[in-house]
């Protein structure tokens, strides 16, 4: 038989590539690096850059400003010119974020950076609970490269959804805790760590109102597959969870009851029903957008198609009945229920896709590292093959080519999530001037907030009334702000996703109602139309502009009528 020379390239090559993987992969010493590589540079990517990044934007301003208003005026609720608006932020964003930033205001003064630190412990505690929930499923070599997945991933946008003063990461990483906690309480037979699970779980859900839905929707369906399959003896344990959650749930609600009282609370209700109204429910339309989206390049293809294919392999991994199934299938489940949650019931906007993203990423990473492990297994096969394809000048058997198409689909993936992850850090942490932003709703001209905040300060009187959206600005200074109401969010959600009229333009009535002096027309008012530019024009002058374009601030002062 014909033999290869030694210095064939064919040769050469793969014994490069085989020695290469197997000092890289054959121990552990590969994944102490990279964990104690996260550990150090985490920090970084929570706090570093914060006075600017990501820029700050209407929401996460109504809830800095509620959390100001509760240190200030000891009072729970947004400060708005007639009094209190006890709609919106409140209801968005739950008293586990709330709090904690008004004790970082309490201790260090109100501002943008003091309540972003708070998201950045947050931020640190969700990467160490997802980092553990990994390892306690699939061991320490998944749990780093779901890690990095989640860290790379535009469909989760970890980092510009979590650097922010936002809910979706704490949630993220309250529901997370309470698994692992009922895990433990699982293998332990520790009962007394199931109400502890539940308080986490209902955490998240007080966190985040949508995880109330998923969450019982989920955990509902565990209990019913628990019973009727698996048969595993934990459906009480499951429950227990339920009643502490509904628990928590129940009594913030009856908090805000008690607190505001029964017309305040009925009627910010009755808002919240329009609300979800308009932004939830079964529309063939927004079910075709949400596929585009999961399938489009602002997910990045949905781990480049790799999560479709590893939830798939996750329910392969759920099917034997024992009790690890029964805890893989928590998250397992989870993350399903949310992504038919994002495709057939909400508005498909890109945040609302975060946790079902985040715990694919799990499911992703044990795919890669099975797939890794076949790899390695079999590497002598493919060299032995190579080496006969080559002597014989035969084509590839198909154990060789499947074992290449898995090494190209790995290096693939890598090379991918390597791009991403630098892209992101990039926009997401390291830019100070917004010309890096990965999507659009990471809003470019970083600095400009800070300058308007500057402007105000140097050129308008303190008592004067400032009309405006941009919510971010009653952080950023002490001026005195008129809010709109936050249900004209309805009104636009149901314009831009539904094709409705828009008839919720503020203008004369409005104006001569609250005659304010000034109004300050930010990029998300002028994207939605919530003002009358026409009247703004012919009622007021256009003194002042901070930014360009689409992005700019435009101040008008309004005569006096």
């Amino acid at each position: 038989m014909e033999t290869v020379p030694a210095n064939s390239p064919a040769k050469t090559s793969y014994g490069l590539l085989s020695r290469l993987t197997q000092s890289l992969l054959g121990n552990g010493r590969w994944e102490i690096a990279l964990l104690v590589a996260l550990i150090v540079i985490a920090p970084f990517l929570a706090f570093y850059n914060l006075g600017i990044n990501p820029r700050p934007w209407h929401d996460e301003g109504s809830y800095l400003s509620l959390a100001k208003t509760l240190v200030q005026d000891g009072v729970y609720a947004v400060r708005s010119l007639e009094g209190y608006q006890s709609f919106g932020a409140v209801q968005s964003v739950g008293p586990t974020v709330v709090i904690p930033i008004a004790l970082s205001f309490k201790l260090f003064g109100v501002g943008l950076v003091q309540g972003r630190l708070v998201a950045g412990l947050f931020i640190l505690f969700t990467l160490a609970v997802f980092y553990l929930s990994g390892q306690t499923l699939f061991g320490r070599r998944t749990a780093l490269i779901a890690v990095i997945l989640l860290l790379a991933s535009p469909a989760v946008g970890f980092l510009l959804y979590g650097r922010p003063a936002f809910g979706e990461i704490p949630a993220l990483g309250f529901l997370l805790a309470g698994w692992l906690v009922w895990t433990r309480g699982v293998r332990s037979n520790r009962w007394w760590l199931f109400p502890v699970a539940g308080l986490l779980v209902g955490s998240a859900m007080v966190t985040k109102s949508q995880y109330v839905l998923v969450g019982f929707g989920a955990l509902g369906l565990l209990v019913v597959i628990e019973l009727l399959y698996y048969r595993q003896g934990l459906f009480k344990s499951l429950i227990v969870v339920g009643l502490v959650a509904a628990v928590c749930v129940a009594a913030w609600w009856i908090w805000q009851r008690l607190y505001f009282g029964a017309a305040d609370f009925q009627a910010n209700a009755a808002k919240l029903r329009e609300l979800a109204s308009y932004t939830t429910g079964f529309r063939l339309h927004t079910t075709i957008e949400a596929i585009k989206s999961l399938v489009g390049l602002g997910s990045g293809y949905f781990y480049f198609f790799w999560g479709f294919l590893a939830l798939i392999y996750g329910g392969f991994l759920c099917l034997p009945r024992k009790k690890d199934s029964v805890i893989l299938a928590f998250p397992f489940l989870f993350a399903c229920v949310w992504l038919a949650y994002f495709t057939f019931w909400i508005i498909p906007w890109s945040r609302y896709l975060l946790p079902a993203a985040a715990i694919t990423a799990l499911f992703v990473a044990k795919l890669c590292n099975d797939l890794l492990d076949g790899f390695l297994a079999s590497r002598q096969d493919l060299k032995d093959d190579l080496r006969q394809a080559t002597a014989s000048r035969l084509v590839l058997t198909p154990r060789a080519l499947t074992t290449l198409g898995t090494l190209v689909a790995l290096l693939s993936l890598a090379l991918m999530t390597g791009y991403h992850l630098q892209r992101i850090i990039r926009s997401d942490v390291m830019d100070r001037s917004g010309n890096e932003a990965v999507l659009v709703v990471s809003p470019p001209q970083l600095g400009s907030p800070n300058r308007m905040a500057d402007l105000l300060n140097a050129k308008i009187d303190k008592s004067a009334i400032i009309e405006t959206w941009e919510r971010e600005l009653g952080v950023l200074t002490d001026h005195q702000y008129h809010f709109p109401d936050q249900l004209l969010l309805a009104q636009a959600d149901d314009f831009i996703y539904h094709g409705g009229e828009r008839n919720y333009v503020l203008g004369a009535d409005y104006f001569s109602r609250l005659r304010p002096q000034y109004v300050i027309e930010g990029w998300y008012a002028r994207f939605n139309r919530i003002y009358d530019i026409d009247y703004l024009q012919k009622h007021g002058s256009l003194v002042e502009t901070v930014g360009d374009g689409v992005w700019r601030y435009d101040i008008y002062k309004m005569q006096m009528q």
